[in-house]
């Protein structure tokens, strides 16, 4: 009896302590949760290193066929309330998606209301055709500068 009390015990632990690691999705404060590392290219994550370099989880992000009509895509910056990442937010747009000299007026972007973790771009699927490759600009700042990064998204 006892030996099966504390094994029931121990289940109990190790079961509550799985319920503070979530899959991916927004952070309730904003951002994203920082002990979630699965890739999602309609959540790309956004971390900055102690070099202050940007650092996508994901290059190039790759949209899969067949995800529906319009699509969504929202960038995170972690949402923790330490460390490095929690000094920077997106700045200006946050997010642009373009060359260098123009952006690409098909993948409007605008940051979410908040501690600007968060960026959303979307577009509509039939306006790009399957095979096409876009840049697109991140722009982050703290109290000591600014940082930006130019990866890529592709359409498969």
């Amino acid at each position: 009896m006892k030996k099966s009390s504390v094994g029931f015990a121990v289940c109990a632990l190790l079961l509550a302590g799985c319920q503070t690691f979530r899959e991916g999705g927004p952070h309730p404060i904003g951002g994203f949760d920082p002990l979630s590392r699965r890739p999602d290219p309609f959540f790309p994550k956004v971390f900055i290193s102690s070099g202050g370099n940007i650092v996508v989880d994901q290059e190039p992000i790759r949209i899969p066929k067949g995800e529906g009509a319009r699509v969504t895509i929202t960038w995170a910056l972690a949402a923790d309330s330490s460390g490095i990442a929690s000094r920077y937010m997106f700045d200006g747009e946050g997010i642009e998606i373009g060359d260098d000299k123009k952006k690409d007026k098909r993948f409007p972007c605008k940051p979410l209301d908040g501690p600007r973790k968060l960026v959303v771009c979307s577009f509509e699927r039939a306006d790009v055709k399957p095979g096409t490759v876009v840049k697109y600009t991140v722009r982050v700042r703290s109290e000591k500068g600014s940082a930006l990064l130019d990866p890529t998204i592709m359409l498969e």
